[in-house]
């Protein structure tokens, strides 16, 4: 069995006299505590195989271990930001314009006071993000340098980016500036923009298209009644929702509510899982794409312009949405308790 008797002094010198002083006692004790009654030597005998020497500081330097720390934590720090950065696909603002030659119309961050259901330019107009989405307004209003964009498909590559709140409130703050503008539902597989202005499903942009209804009849007011703000809701949802907007009369539609109103918004499906974003493309002034940063995979984005591209569509830039809150979310911020309908 082999022991190792260690000291600490202030002193090097002393701590060694310790040590072998400690080594000698144990080994001349260890003869007496171990004898056997009856017997003249203990069957057990304890040496010194190697005298103590003179050991290093053990005390620790306070100076010397904060800059270790410091080092080390820059050198972690940094290698945890280059292998996240490598392992992160999902697209990034200032990636837009350099790999996919889409122009970046704004950002737009969430808040303590974006709250759900909540059209957030006019609850809260003196907000971040209201400041932000007037932003988007001005850089849209100047995307095409030949004329101003009229009709506009507003989509994303995925599900879940947003893109009901960025309409919403894009066309909010379009109508704060005096402009009419109607915002048309035309995602009839999963439509979500009309629950979200409370206007009534029916009649709507199917009613229409099918003749049930006349323009006039589907057209719902909705949001602050001061403003020129138009909904035209989805209507009944049809099994073939890509051929009806790839229609002939959506396209005469599209022509009259662009007599009527200065800016037409158009909500679509995903651009990736349903061609129905691209037939609507094909026959729009524009498209707006939303992506959320730090979500929505480079990959799908880059499939998703190539697919607008595809069919001639004019791609005015992109509005990614960066939450650390679910972003902005629509509902009915009026005193009214029914929607009204008014010709613009």
């Amino acid at each position: 069995v082999l022991l190792k008797i260690s000291a600490e002094h202030t002193s090097a010198v002393v701590a060694r006299e310790i040590a072998n002083a400690a080594a000698a006692a144990f080994a001349d004790q260890v003869p007496v505590l171990e004898q056997v009654a009856g017997t003249a030597e203990s069957p057990v005998e304890a040496t010194v195989v190697r005298p103590a020497g003179l050991g290093a500081r053990t005390q620790p330097g306070a100076r010397l271990n904060i800059a270790l720390g410091l080092v080390l934590g820059a050198i972690s720090g940094f290698g945890a930001v280059v292998l996240r950065d490598r392992l992160d696909h999902t697209v990034r603002a200032e990636e837009l314009e350099d790999l996919l030659g889409l122009p970046l119309l704004g950002r737009i961050s969430g808040g303590d006071g974006v709250e759900r259901d909540q059209v957030i330019c006019l609850a809260q107009p003196s907000s971040r993000p209201a400041e932000e989405f007037r932003s988007v307004r001005t850089n849209l209003r100047f995307a095409d340098a030949d004329e101003l964009p009229r009709s506009i498909v507003v989509t994303s590559a995925l599900d879940g980016e947003g893109t009901a709140g960025v309409l919403g409130n894009l066309a909010v703050v379009l109508a704060q500036a005096g402009d009419p503008v109607v915002v048309v539902c035309a995602d009839l597989r999963h439509p979500r923009l009309d629950e979200l202005v409370r206007v009534h499903r029916r009649p709507g942009l199917t009613s229409v298209l099918s003749g049930h209804a006349t323009l006039d009849e589907a057209l719902q007011r909705w949001g602050d009644p001061a403003l020129p703000l138009w909904a035209l809701a989805p209507g009944p949802l049809p099994g073939n929702p890509s051929e009806v907007l790839g229609s002939k009369e959506l396209e005469l539609l599209i022509r009259r509510l662009e007599d009527r109103a200065t800016f037409v918004l158009i909500e679509t499906p995903p651009a990736l899982p349903f061609t129905d974003a691209a037939v609507v493309s094909a026959i729009a002034s524009g498209v707006v794409l939303v992506a959320r940063s730090g979500r929505t995979p480079h990959d799908d984005v880059s499939s998703a312009v190539r697919a607008l591209r595809a069919v001639g569509a004019r791609l005015y830039g992109a509005v990614v949405t960066t939450p650390p809150r679910r972003l902005i979310d629509l509902g009915d911020t009026t005193s009214a308790t029914t929607p009204r309908r008014e010709e613009p």
